[in-house]
């Protein structure tokens, strides 16, 4: 009985060891993954702090550039690739024409790589820091008159001169607002 008994507490023993060392790995993991989304976080704020406007379009830092650009190269060759075509649009951005909606079933992981940049931490921080320079922007945009108040429908030509002139003379002055420059 004595043995039964050992062998009873050894097993014990080491199950609570594996449970304790499993519970220790999912923890520690746990708290990797959130140091690592507070890590990106914290990195997207600082990049906040290199945005700034020119000619009323907002800059990104390099960094975060470069990732968009980077993923976005690897979507569009994922498009073209599988039969898609690119199709521009007047005002200088472009979609996709995809017939026989062969390209975009094929591509969605690309897809949800470029999602999860765009809504994880590094880009929500981004957007903190960069809350108070896309504000001042506006602000004078509308100030201007040369678009809407937010709450008013309307469509913007931005290619008129007035449209123009009011985004390089706003870009100017929520740069300064702010304190970043180009």
């Amino acid at each position: 009985m004595k043995r039964t008994f050992t062998r009873a507490i050894i097993l014990t023993s080491a199950s609570l060891v594996a449970i304790g060392v499993a519970l220790f790995a999912t923890l520690g993991a746990g708290a990797r993954g959130s140091t690592s989304a507070a890590h990106s976080y914290a990195t997207g704020k600082a990049l906040g702090g290199h945005a700034f406007f020119s000619h009323g379009r907002l800059q990104y830092p390099k960094d975060i550039a470069n990732q968009f650009d980077n993923l976005n190269g690897v979507l569009d060759s994922c498009y073209l690739s599988h039969g898609a075509t690119k199709v521009a649009s007047p005002d200088g951005s472009w979609t996709y024409s995809d017939p026989g909606s062969v390209a975009q079933p094929a591509c969605v992981g690309a897809q949800d790589a470029v999602n999860a940049f765009a809504n994880g931490p590094e880009m929500a921080g981004f957007s903190v820091a960069v809350a108070p320079l896309t504000r001042a922007f506006w602000a004078c945009m509308i100030a201007t008159g040369v678009v809407p108040p937010l709450n008013v429908d309307g469509n913007v030509d931005t290619t008129t001169t007035g449209f123009k002139t009011g985004a390089d003379a706003c870009s100017t002055k929520a740069n300064n607002k702010i304190g970043v420059s180009p």
